[in-house]
């Protein structure tokens, strides 16, 4: 009797059941020995069988699934959860992402590896990865590249220092007043110097003597925008209050005889010069020029110390 291997849950015959017939035995009329066997008058005995097998035999119910398939599947997670973990650290909240991706990892790899009997070393694998990217998390982080819970700022969106940058590419340093003969003022992506320093008329086209006697100091201010981002708008220089620029000569100061003007975009590589105009000081000396940094939308104002040697025309 041969047995199923599959799941199929087949009825076990009873034979006692099956319409089997007696054998009779006759003489043969000839005197023979032999036995006759009279054939039975019935229906084959194959579709009696199938008579019996109940309707619903054809349905196949699917075997119970061994218990170690659960801790195989926990371990493969495990590691999964690994590769999810390192993945999130090179995004923001990464460390806040890895660590409970880390924890639960381990925590299912530790159980695996308890219930498999068969591929330990799947659940020993997904520990000790899960356990390496938790330590790394929270005490080394700076192995993943990271620095704190959140992400990270960024520095360029905090204010920036004013510095003196020398003209001759020295070191920048700290800029209270720029001496303006030696050093150029910058901050972030905005860069001022002071050109030129002259004194002539006031109007060269005039035409009547009194105005071509008429004399001022002009002092030519560039501004430089380095960034490669954003464009800067200048306000001119004489427009009062907030914008207009102070120049004192031995601690007066000078009337401006500019006019306002209107704002210019400065795109990035780009530079403007104005030329700012003020009365003559009855005396030379050094002058202190400074530029409100409202007028291109800094946070601290332009300070220039402008030597005597610079002023021409005097």
């Amino acid at each position: 009797m041969l047995v199923p291997e599959t799941g199929v849950d087949l009825p076990l015959m009873n034979y006692r059941e099956l319409p089997f017939e007696e054998v009779e035995e006759e003489l043969d009329p000839n005197g023979s020995s032999e036995l006759v066997e009279t054939v039975p008058d019935h229906e084959p005995v194959a579709e009696a069988v199938s008579a019996l097998v109940p309707a619903n035999v054809d349905r196949v119910v699917a075997p119970p699934r061994p218990a170690g398939d659960l801790p195989l599947r926990m371990a493969l997670v495990a590691i999964g959860l690994f590769g999810l973990g390192v993945l999130a650290t090179q995004f923001p909240y990464g460390r806040l992402i890895a660590a409970p991706l880390a924890l639960v990892g381990l925590a299912l790899a530790v159980m695996g590896w308890l219930g498999l009997e068969r591929y330990t070393w799947l659940g020993s694998i997904g520990a000790g990865l899960n356990g390496l990217t938790l330590a790394l998390v929270l005490l080394f982080p700076s192995w993943l590249g990271l620095s704190g819970w959140g992400p990270d700022a960024d520095p360029e969106a905090g204010p920036k220092p004013a510095m003196a940058v020398g003209r001759d590419g020295g070191a920048a340093r700290p800029a209270e007043w720029v001496d303006a003969a030696q050093a150029v003022w910058e901050q972030g992506d905005v860069r001022v110097a002071v050109n030129g320093v002259t004194i002539g008329p006031a109007d060269p086209t005039a035409k009547t003597a009194d105005k071509k006697k008429e004399r001022a100091l002009r002092v030519n201010v560039k501004l430089s925008n380095t960034g490669v981002a954003r464009s800067i708008e200048l306000a001119g220089w004489h427009s009062p209050p907030a914008y207009e620029a102070k120049l004192t000569a031995a601690g007066t100061a000078l009337a401006s005889r500019g006019a306002a003007a209107e704002k210019l975009p400065i795109f990035p590589g780009k530079s403007v010069e104005t030329v700012l105009a003020f009365a003559v000081p009855e005396k030379l000396d050094d002058l202190r020029l400074e530029l409100p940094a409202a007028a291109f939308g800094g946070t601290e104002p332009v300070r220039f110390r402008i030597p005597k040697a610079m002023i021409f025309g005097r």
